[in-house]
């Protein structure tokens, strides 16, 4: 609870202390090649999420896996975060996590109890989504910037792995690399503000002229525009 003492002297304030929380799990690998065999290269983080609404990151406590695959957070303060992970090496990159099954890696979630049941999962099953853009008279635009977002809205928060951003090269062709699976809209804008496509409501003003576009786990897909 917040107290605003606006320079008033209080007294017989008594603050309660409590220890941090517990946050436990383990990596799992979900792929068509071998794991690495050193798990211990591993690390996992929890990244704080101090503005609730605004989706401002802050700190990052970041843990190495153990040999087992298991690891551990100690004197985690109560609060919301995202679960991520890295270090695999390879072509191993971060699919999934959860936190005692609710998604813990496309969006925060509040963490207000220890808990055991965090699960940080590898793949080796990268998307790519290629296409080039031109105009009526199939010459290359390079002006533009391509935005691809997810269709639905819940997904649409700062910094999502599912908003990404390209500019097409001289010949007009972009790539988006590593979407997960789901249900994309995808538009060009001209000129728009850095970061600007993180912002719902500029989202939203695209939807009704953004081509819809699906992505299978591992998929490569061409999608092109006019």
């Amino acid at each position: 609870t917040d107290h605003n003492v606006a320079g008033n002297h209080l007294s017989n304030i008594v603050v309660m202390l409590q220890p941090g929380l517990q946050v436990s799990g383990r990596v799992s690998f979900d792929g068509t090649s071998q794991p690495p065999e050193d798990l211990s290269r591993l690390r996992v983080s929890l990244q704080s999420i101090t503005t609730p609404g605004a989706g401002d990151l802050s700190t990052n406590v970041s843990e190495r896996v153990e040999a087992d695959g298991r690891f551990t957070f100690q004197s985690v303060v109560p609060g919301r975060y995202r679960l991520t992970g890295g270090g695999a090496g390879g072509d191993w990159i971060v699919a999934a996590s959860t936190m005692d099954g609710e998604n813990a890696l496309d969006m925060p979630v509040d963490i207000k109890a220890a808990t055991s049941g965090a699960v940080v999962t590898f793949t080796d099953r990268h998307s790519e989504l290629t296409g080039t853009i031109s105009d009526d008279r199939s010459q290359p635009v390079v002006d533009y910037t391509l935005v691809v977002y997810p269709a639905e809205p819940r997904f649409r928060v700062p910094q999502s792995r599912r908003i990404l951003s390209a500019r097409p090269d001289t010949v007009g062709r972009f790539t988006f690399r590593n979407l997960p699976p789901g249900d994309y809209r995808l538009a060009p804008v001209l000129d728009p503000e850095p970061g600007s496509w993180f912002d719902p409501a500029f989202l939203q003003q695209l939807d009704d002229g953004a081509l819809r576009v699906s992505i299978a786990e591992g998929e490569k897909k061409e999608q092109n525009l006019r």
